[in-house]
């Protein structure tokens, strides 16, 4: 267990209203992306619920503004539940086991779901489900209204829950159940300190890896606006096995710091009762007398294709070439190591990459860097294939990032990048593994387009959970057969352009699962 400000977060188990649910959806996550398949996405206000990815049929594909489901996010209920909620999915899990519910469709003024049991749940699969969420002083509730509809329309007329105290009743014959959002603190992710040790840190626990020497601290308590946690070390740790520590924390010029401030207290309130670490330059002193030690985020590849409907296995339309590390040309040349994206969203039109065992969440700079094979023309231009990027925690639900074509004339084609904001596919790449290893993050360096999840719209939950919890699959699509918002067409493009050509993906800023 762990403790966030006074309130008690305990291992999850799942409770439905009236039984608990054990399964899982197994399917394949490649399942749940292939073209044309949407969460039978429209909703009580005309909007659509997911980004849409089937064929265009030769139309520019429209990609607007997310219209997201208020109550998105990641929660736990008072029994214990983790609930993952998006515009298209409702997953309730536990150690027990994972019920999915697919969103049919979602009403924001009523604030009711329908949505469709999966087939693999364990109580009533294949039947449909209401949901009713309320909100009351400040807290957010919710009733599993109706669980076995026959239909999607029986269970969107089943009379709504009764929200007048549902801290007691109005939920069939007993209370709402309430949501409580799962905490998100700066310091949550993955790091590697100046010293060569890597540092998982999980809302539950800490552990430190130094040359393969693992040390384990599991947290008990939080005070995230003091900055520091108290924690039990595993009786297995090397030093001070089964005592308590206290470990401080600070954000110093967009630089992450922790001091180990105790590490030996015999009870946890005597490592909360230590005097805590002076913070004014925590890159010089006030750690026990040294400086303290700074975390910088562990960036890595997304190195999965989860969907490249142009994959030939050959050349570039061999798309393991977009996850098998980035070898630029450099300013003036273009790279051969690439997967070539075309323009038919039925044959080629799109890559989806993911990202295994991590999410990606908004951090200082940049948190992805998106590497294309753009080269200079010698007259200051730059030969480009700009592209759209969307971003989704599921698979279905998607998220555009921000992007505005800002030419004077937006009917004819710009070949300078700083015209193409936002997208993909517009700066040359100089990083390249073999002979150029250098940071991708550093962007004079590195080259390649680079995107911050700060970026994405506050207003939009959906994207404010992404920016809070982080995304785990990119998709790009050739700007091309995308609809300009400003003209009503297609974006321009090079006549000389065959589609963007994706070197690689760099992320960090990471969340470990």
């Amino acid at each position: 267990m762990f403790k966030f400000e006074g309130t008690l977060l305990m291992p999850v188990c799942v409770l439905a209203l009236y039984a608990i649910a054990c399964s899982g959806d197994d399917r394949p996550q490649s399942d749940v992306i292939e073209d044309g398949e949407v969460a039978n996405d429209i909703v009580d206000d005309g909007q659509t619920a997911d980004m849409p990815i089937d064929s265009t049929g030769g139309q520019p594909l429209e990609i607007g503004p997310h219209s997201g489901l208020p109550i998105a996010g990641e929660w736990f209920d008072d029994w214990d539940a983790r609930h993952s909620i998006t515009s298209s999915r409702w997953i309730q899990s536990s150690d027990f086991g994972t019920s999915t519910f697919e969103i049919i469709e979602f009403d924001k003024e009523n604030r009711s779901v329908v949505a469709r049991n999966a087939d693999s749940n364990q109580f009533s699969p294949g039947l449909f489900s209401r949901f009713d969420w309320t909100e009351k002083d400040g807290r957010v509730y919710y009733c599993n209204t109706r669980f076995d509809a026959a239909t999607a329309q029986e269970a969107a007329g089943e009379a709504p829950a009764d929200g007048a105290d549902p801290e007691n009743g109005g939920c069939v014959s007993f209370a709402w159940s309430r949501l409580n959002q799962v905490p998100s603190w700066d310091f949550l992710g993955v790091f590697k300190d100046e010293w060569g040790t890597s540092h998982t840190i999980r809302p539950d626990g800490w552990s430190q890896d130094f040359e393969g020497q693992e040390s384990l601290f599991r947290i008990i308590s939080v005070n995230a606006e003091k900055g520091y946690l108290i924690a039990e070390n595993d009786g297995e740790n090397q030093f001070s096995p089964g005592l308590f520590s206290r470990m401080d924390w600070v954000t110093f010029m967009d630089r992450l710091y922790f001091c180990h401030t105790r590490f030996d207290a015999p009870t946890a309130a005597d490592a909360e009762a230590s005097p805590a670490p002076e913070r004014k330059h925590p890159d010089q002193s006030g750690c026990q007398g040294f400086a303290w030690t700074a975390l910088d985020p562990l960036a890595e590849p997304m190195a999965e294709i989860i969907d490249a409907p142009g994959d030939t296995g050959q050349g570039t339309g061999d798309a393991a070439k977009a996850v098998n590390g980035v070898r630029g040309g450099g300013r003036d040349a273009g790279g051969s190591d690439v997967f070539s994206v075309g323009f038919d969203l039925d044959a080629n039109g799109y890559l989806v990459i993911g990202i295994k065992d991590r999410s990606i969440k908004d951090g200082p700079g940049s948190d992805f860097a998106i590497f294309e094979n753009v080269f200079s023309l010698g007259d200051g231009g730059m030969f480009m294939d700009p592209a759209v990027v969307l971003l989704s925690r599921d698979g279905l639900t998607w998220v555009p990032y921000p992007f505005d074509y800002t030419a004077d004339d937006e009917n004819a084609y710009s070949k300078r990048p700083s015209d193409w904001d936002g997208f993909a596919g517009v700066t040359p790449v100089m990083l390249n593994e073999e002979t150029n290893d250098v940071n991708p993050f550093d962007q004079a360096a590195a080259g390649g387009d680079h995107f911050d999840l700060a970026n994405l719209d506050p207003g939009d939950p959906e994207a404010a959970a992404i920016r809070k919890y982080g995304f785990r699959i990119l998709k790009i699509i050739p700007a091309a057969i995308v609809l300009n918002p400003d003209t009503g067409e297609a974006f321009v493009r090079d006549p000389m352009s065959n589609g963007p050509d994706i070197d690689g993906v760099w992320a960090r800023n990471l969340l470990a699962d």
